[in-house]
């Protein structure tokens, strides 16, 4: 088998690709907007399915890889709905006609990617850090995931965190550090921004309000990431998704803060790194994944 069909359902979009598993390139792509929690059913299903139906054509792939931003426990199964309202019943009877059918959360189809084609081919023991619209992590020993005792070892962003500083009550690291959480108080801030692209660009021209929020955002992953470097001991940290993409606000802070924030000296020199697979790394992995042992 070369070639599977690998599924990325994110918090903001849906990446469908053609996979060349031997080479972990994509050959052809259709990407779709994730719609609201409300309307993630039927008509939903359908695009996806319409989408994979075009890169199949006259094809023989036998196999679909499905990565979403949900707990998936150790049985395959989709037990949380935080941001997609699908079950794997409904993926499995949507794609029937494929002989393979896996179903991942999709930091772990990413860091798969990553640790065969990407930022962490060569490290024995890693962390793979997504800052999207949500925040999730996974360690890695090499190419195999740690999955918990049930399957839910990827809640980095549900952690609380302590924004004492001119907020009220407690607030969790995705909702300060994540994508949508961010966009959510560009708006409210009166940013004129529709995506966490719009704020990434508005950064980049610097205007100050973005700049600060990205700085912030990325300062308290930074501290999480402190976190998990001073319990895991990792080789390395590879940090994937849309915000931690370019080198700007977000990024930097990340970086300085999560140097600081590392306790032992020695460690302060962990690699930190950008994902080199990118916004393709969740599909590629998808389309690679065996499911779970």
């Amino acid at each position: 088998m070369t070639r599977a069909i690998g599924i990325d359902i994110g918090g903001s979009k849906t990446a469908i690709g053609l996979i060349d598993l031997a080479k972990g390139e994509v050959i052809a792509e259709e990407i779709l907007d994730t719609p609201v929690l409300a309307e993630t059913g039927s008509a939903y299903l359908a695009q996806l399915k319409d989408s994979v139906a075009k890169l199949r054509a006259g094809l023989e792939v036998s196999k679909i890889g499905i990565g979403i931003c949900e707990l998936v426990d150790n049985d395959g199964r989709i037990v949380s709905a935080h941001r997609v309202h699908v079950c794997e019943k409904e993926l499995r009877q949507a794609f029937s006609d494929f002989e393979t059918i896996v179903i991942e959360s999709d930091v772990h189809a990413a860091a798969l990617a990553e640790a065969r084609f990407g930022a962490g081919r060569d490290a024995a023991q890693w962390v793979y850090v997504n800052a999207g619209t949500g925040i999730s992590s996974v360690l890695m020993k090499g190419e195999d995931c740690y999955n918990g005792a049930h399957g839910w070892a990827i809640c980095l962003g549900m952690s609380p965190v302590d924004l004492a500083n001119g907020h009220d009550g407690t607030d969790v690291i995705e909702d300060s550090a994540g994508g949508a959480g961010l966009l959510r108080r560009a708006r409210e801030s009166g940013l004129a921004v529709e995506t966490a692209r719009d704020l990434l660009s508005a950064a980049e021209r610097g205007e100050p309000g973005a700049v600060n929020l990205l700085h912030r955002g990325g300062h308290i992953l930074g501290n999480a990431i402190a976190l998990l470097v001073n319990m895991l001991d990792p080789q390395r940290v590879v940090v994937g998704g849309g915000l931690a993409s370019l080198d700007g606000p977000y990024w930097r802070a990340l970086g300085e803060a999560a140097r600081l924030g590392i306790w032992h000296q020695p460690a302060k020199d962990v690699q930190i790194h950008q994902s080199f697979l990118k916004g393709r790394a969740g599909m590629i992995g998808a389309a690679l994944a065996n499911g779970r042992l």
